[in-house]
């Protein structure tokens, strides 16, 4: 079976195996097979090892995030690869998720949450609370950081892998001090995060309660968006109505008037993301790489 294969690479920190309907759902979705993935995850390693002299081994849980963001397209996962490296490199100030006890004041706001994915619904609903960030407290980077802190949190789901995510934007409580989150660089870098440089399935995201003056923001953006994110935009006001016709009633919670009872918290996330630090100390440590010269066979450090 699939998931038997596979149990012994399991890293000690997963959150739980997929079912059968998610075995199916790779399949169906992903054209995932046990042969096209052992096929394409031998492939991948094999051209990242052409390129990079890593100080870790590439662990099968690790590019399998990769090769399902593309769809087991080697191709495209290895540039992904590149992206999501390059971006650590260049942008540490704005990628380092380590060490977590940085952004602990940061989770503890509960600006972001994840709720429970359903298997009816198929998505990782990632909730993004602006009235809890407090624009005087949190430094720029921080707000990027603890984003990339959630996203490498959650993507370690295989789950999330497969279905996705559907980013909801409560902007409720946005005011001018919230400008100084808006630069055209972190647009920029927003931007490049959700279309090149994580290996994160983004299916849609839908803003509630934005201002009247959100068009103005999301000129910044589009400028750097694809036809196919900015075609996942979508914007809600206060019509809940018109955010269930994406995401149906029964998998909201009340705030956003569904019917599902759950907690606006993220204290089980939370509590993971803290007490799993070594993890994310060695996601950042552990990915050291030396650039290969294909011409002499040296390495550019």
């Amino acid at each position: 079976m699939f998931i038997e294969s596979r149990a012994e690479e399991r890293d000690e920190f997963s959150i739980s195996p997929l079912n059968e309907e998610w075995i199916k759902r790779a399949e169906q979705e992903l054209g995932e097979t046990e042969t096209v993935r052992l096929n394409a995850l031998n492939e991948l390693r094999n051209e990242i090892s052409s390129q990079f002299n890593f100080k870790f081994h590439l662990q099968d849980d690790f590019l399998l995030r990769f090769l399902r963001a593309r769809k087991f397209n080697v191709q495209k996962a290895f540039k992904l690869f590149d992206k999501y490296r390059e971006m650590k490199e260049t942008a540490p100030a704005l990628f380092r998720v380590s060490p977590v006890y940085d952004m602990k004041f940061v989770l503890e706001m509960e600006i972001q949450m994840a709720l429970p994915i359903n298997e009816d619904f198929g998505q990782q609903i990632y909730i993004y609370r602006v009235a809890n960030l407090n624009p005087f407290k949190v430094p720029v980077d921080y707000v990027f950081r603890s984003n990339m802190l959630w996203f490498e949190t959650l993507i370690r789901q295989e789950q999330t892998q497969i279905g996705g995510i559907s980013v909801i934007l409560d902007m409720t409580g946005v005011g001018l001090a919230h400008a100084r989150y808006l630069t055209p660089y972190l647009a920029k870098k927003t931007v490049e995060v959700v279309q090149e440089v994580f290996p994160m399935r983004f299916k849609a995201f839908h803003v509630v309660h934005e201002p009247f003056y959100f068009n103005a923001i999301l000129n910044i953006l589009k400028p750097f968006l694809k036809d196919k994110i900015r075609k996942r935009i979508f914007t809600h006001g206060s019509n809940m109505k018109s955010l269930q016709k994406f995401i149906p009633s029964q998998y909201l919670p009340k705030e956003y008037g569904g019917q599902a009872e759950i907690c606006l918290s993220n204290t089980y996330w939370r509590k993971y993301i803290l007490n799993n630090a070594q993890y994310y100390e060695n996601l950042e440590s552990n990915f050291t790489v030396e650039i290969k010269n294909t011409n002499n066979n040296d390495t550019l450090k």
